[in-house]
């Protein structure tokens, strides 16, 4: 015997959905292709950085890890000559 027939109301798909994202379960939307990805993390971008070196071997330095000056404007003058002039974001 049905829930139906028996005298219960049906479930909404509101609350179908509701169930469903209380128990982890992902959602999808028309908008799902639309939205912005979020802002990467420094973690993240760590995690990229040193994925690119083990598998491209691609270093990515930012000049604000490097222990010195002379390091610093070595990186920058290499830079400066494969990709041109850098203009810094505010």
């Amino acid at each position: 015997m049905s829930p139906s027939s028996r005298g219960a109301a049906p479930r909404s798909c509101a609350a179908g959905a509701a169930a469903s994202r209380a128990a982890g379960a992902s959602v999808t939307t028309s908008l799902q292709g639309r939205l912005g990805r979020t802002p990467s993390t420094p973690d993240d971008l760590r995690s990229m950085a040193t994925a690119a070196w083990h598998k491209r071997g691609v270093a990515m330095i930012r000049l604000e890890d490097l222990p010195n000056e002379f390091d610093r404007l070595a990186v920058e003058a290499i830079a400066t000559s494969l990709y041109g002039k850098r203009t810094p974001s505010e």
